[in-house]
């Protein structure tokens, strides 16, 4: 502003009708900075006086920007400062005042299009979710397939789920790992969950899988900061379409656990088509980040195999390839997961309520037939059964349970090394061609194993003489075409044979034939039983292998 003078003019006095006036001539006028004093001053002295602020961004705020703080100021460092706004006032983000030596990008009083909350520019990928920019999520990463885009936009939505991309792991098995997070909007309404209602409240995501053949898969989630579920479903977003998992009250969906806990879904025969897996928080507050973890499995050889891939699979069908995708088609067959510590693969049933099609002359269910009979899928049905699964198959152990039985818990288990890691065909007809009359034995037994009894045995058809010792066999055992003095035999006596043992014709395929062979000559064979000329009929006995 400029400065202003006065100038005045010495006393004037003058005498008018005896009074005497005094006049002092004064002006005021502008100094030489001022623009109207086409003179540019005349070099007087000049009194000057000081405005209401002292320059330095005073931001209106009387002395703001002189280093020293007067009410109103809250700070005042002489300038804008790490701590200082050049306003006088404190620096804090989203005051308006863009404040760089705090580091302030930005500052727009609120979000904008330009400016993140934290007052930074806005940038996918900085961990600020911007919606006010168009972001609908920001994960502090530019990847895609964690459920955040590299366009900072929520993946796994219903109508663009993501898709799974399977990698082979080298030994045959087809696997995604996804480890990404839930936040946002909630998609599919909650339903019931493993006997729970209303379950499934918290942000979710939604993936697809493709399977190209029927399959295995292994589906599991688990999140160390919320209670995780994970549904399987034929259409996105429907959990009406829910595929129950294999098992006991199976609902295709997972809450067994709370925050930590391996929720899991596994099935043994998915057949081809498109699935979609949902990741979900369980209550409206379950949201956060997780893991999903997902295992095709094509190639299945065995029941012992299924539960090393499957070590969480309850009992029941399986689809298994022992050639491993070789010449033989995959089949459904029964595998009992759960007892004498699972992985046991079900090949024959015994029965003497139908056809006595284990003792036939020929001999064909022991050495030639090569197409399934019966049910291998089931374990309580009371008819005869052949598996594929006795011919392709091969294992160490064998055991022998009841169909009627509420489980598979063992009748006998044999030791480690019984089979020699055979198929149970080859094992069975290694010892000789007994098809039509050959005499498989003359007072003797081909092999033995040691086995372990138990259930109710003691009350089975077939065990009477399970701990009989005597000229044959031995007890707690199982021995192979056993015939005694030249008259009845079993293809597997149970237990002890001989004089004191009741003989031989006890187990599974017994025969009152003299010269123990398929050809009984009229005096009486069964499939299994105590004596060959009669056998249980209520129930049947399943053998296994593993």
């Amino acid at each position: 502003m400029a400065s202003r003078r006065s100038l005045c003019l010495a006393p004037l006095f003058l005498s008018v009708a005896a009074a005497v006036v005094v006049v002092a001539s004064c002006s005021v006028v502008n100094s030489v900075d001022d623009p109207s004093d086409p003179g540019g001053g005349d070099g007087g002295t000049s009194s000057s006086s000081s405005g209401g602020g002292s320059g330095g961004g005073g931001g209106g705020l009387p002395g703001c920007g002189d280093g020293e703080v007067e009410a109103p100021e809250t700070c005042d460092d002489g300038g804008e400062s790490a701590t200082c706004d050049a306003d006088c006032t404190a620096v804090e983000c989203l005051d308006g005042e863009h404040n760089a030596t705090a580091g302030e990008e930005c500052d727009d009083g609120a979000e904008s299009a330009a400016c993140d909350a934290d007052c930074t520019a806005v940038v996918c990928g900085d961990g600020t979710a911007n919606g006010t920019a168009g972001e609908e999520c920001d994960d502090s990463n530019i990847l895609s397939d964690d459920g955040c885009s590299a366009d900072c936009a929520i993946e796994g939505v219903c109508a663009d789920p993501v898709a799974l991309n399977l990698t082979d792991n080298g030994s045959g098995v087809l696997t995604a790992q996804v480890t990404a997070s839930t936040g946002g909007p909630s998609f599919v309404p909650a339903a019931d969950c493993d006997g729970q209602s209303n379950i499934g409240q918290g942000s979710d995501r939604v993936y697809e899988l493709t399977l190209t053949e029927t399959s295995s898969v292994h589906i599991s989630a688990s999140s160390q900061s919320f209670d995780v579920i994970v549904r399987l479903m034929t259409a996105a977003c429907n959990a009406a379409t829910e595929i129950a998992e294999d098992g006991q009250g199976a609902d295709g969906c997972a809450d067994v656990g709370d925050i930590g806990a391996q929720e899991e879904l596994a099935y043994a025969n998915l057949q081809a088509g498109t699935y979609y897996i949902l990741i979900d928080g369980a209550g409206p507050d379950d949201v956060g980040s997780f893991v999903l973890d997902v295992e095709v499995f094509t190639t299945v050889l065995d029941c012992l195999d299924a539960q090393s891939k499957f070590p969480s699979m309850a009992s029941g069908a399986f689809s298994i390839d022992p050639d491993g995708g070789g010449g033989d088609a995959p089949f459904d067959n029964y595998c009992d997961m759960d007892t004498d510590g699972g992985g046991w693969t079900l090949i024959a049933r015994f029965s003497n309520a139908d056809a006595k099609d284990w003792m036939l002359d020929t001999g064909d269910w022991w050495y030639d037939k090569i197409t399934v009979a019966g049910d291998p899928t089931s374990r309580s049905l009371n008819a005869d059964m052949i598996s594929p699964a006795f011919w392709l198959v091969t294992g160490s152990e064998l055991k022998i349970s009841r169909s009627d039985n509420a489980d598979d818990a063992h009748l006998l288990m044999t030791n480690a090394s019984c089979l020699n890691s055979q198929t149970f065909r080859a094992f069975i007809t290694g010892f000789g061609d007994f098809r039509n009359s050959a005499i498989w034995g003359a007072d003797s037994v081909a092999a033995t194993c040691a086995a372990a009894l138990g259930n109710n045995y003691a009350a089975t058809g077939g065990f009477s003489q399970a701990t009989c010792s005597a000229e044959l066999g031995a007890p707690n055992s199982i021995s192979f075409w056993a015939d005694y003095s030249q008259g009845d035999g079993a293809v597997m006596m149970i237990g002890g044979g001989g004089s004191s043992c009741n003989r031989a014709d006890h187990g599974i395929g017994i025969t009152e034939a003299n010269s123990a062979s398929f050809n009984d000559g009229g005096v009486g064979e069964n499939d299994f039983g105590d004596d060959a000329s009669s056998g249980p009929t209520g129930y049947a006995l399943n053998l296994f292998v593993r």
